[in-house]
């Protein structure tokens, strides 16, 4: 359990950037207490804590309310598509008996449809806790190679395309098939102008520079550079 009680200084070689919404709110306040916590308006997610990873924190009514008015999968979505490791929490525990069966479908169609890390936590200090655990685990691994996941079993060649394109930076479920269907194949999107991929909505000039950088620049073991975080500084 991490103890946001001591008043020893916040550890700054961990940082997490917050939205501005967030401020003042009980999880960004004891998260103060112990990592580095920059305040930025977010225009996806409620915490950045590296280029891959974002979460969007939310209360059960929220949530609720958010599942009601639609706003919860037009987040997932743009969450999908932005970042490689989209997470929600879900803070909180009672659910009315009139919404547990929205609540827990909603929560699979977020898993299996938008392929968003969903993470339960009983109050806001367990919320900030899995934050900061999830900071540090990320800056423990820093420098070290990139660990992929156990690829999936798929049945057919448009799969393993949709798979081989969701692959790329910022590319979700959605902004793969449009990259498809737009360029016609997976050689097509590795041999299209930038221009061309700035146009594909959803990516714009900034993601389409990352974009056509890891398919076009030469593999070295001693150079690497990051582009997103440091958009902020």
């Amino acid at each position: 359990m991490v103890n946001f009680v001591m008043s020893e200084a916040p550890d700054a070689k961990l940082r997490v950037y917050v939205d501005v919404r967030e401020k003042g709110s009980t999880v960004a306040s004891l998260l103060e207490r112990k990592l580095l916590v920059v305040y930025k308006r977010l225009d996806i997610g409620d915490y950045l804590v590296s280029n891959d990873v974002v979460i969007e924190r939310k209360t059960v009514s929220d949530y609720i309310k958010s599942l009601y008015d639609g706003r919860l999968f037009d987040q997932a979505s743009r969450m999908a598509s932005s970042y490689s490791y989209p997470m929600i929490i879900v803070e909180g525990k009672y659910v009315s008996y009139k919404d547990r069966v929205k609540f827990y479908s909603s929560l699979a169609s977020l898993a299996i449809t938008y392929g968003l890390h969903i993470l339960m936590a009983n109050n806001s200090q367990d919320a900030a806790e899995v934050i900061y655990y999830i900071a540090k685990r990320i800056y423990s691994n820093r420098g070290q190679f990139i660990v992929i996941h156990k690829k999936p079993k798929l049945s057919g060649l448009k799969d393993w395309q949709l798979y081989i394109v969701q692959s790329l930076p910022h590319v979700g479920p959605k902004l793969a098939k449009r990259l498809l269907e737009r360029f016609g194949s997976v050689e097509g999107i590795v041999n299209a102008r930038l221009s061309d991929l700035a146009k594909i909505p959803g990516i714009g000039e900034k993601r389409a520079l990352e974009l056509y950088k890891v398919l076009h620049t030469s593999y070295s073991s001693h150079s690497e550079k990051s582009y997103r975080l440091d958009d902020f500084t």
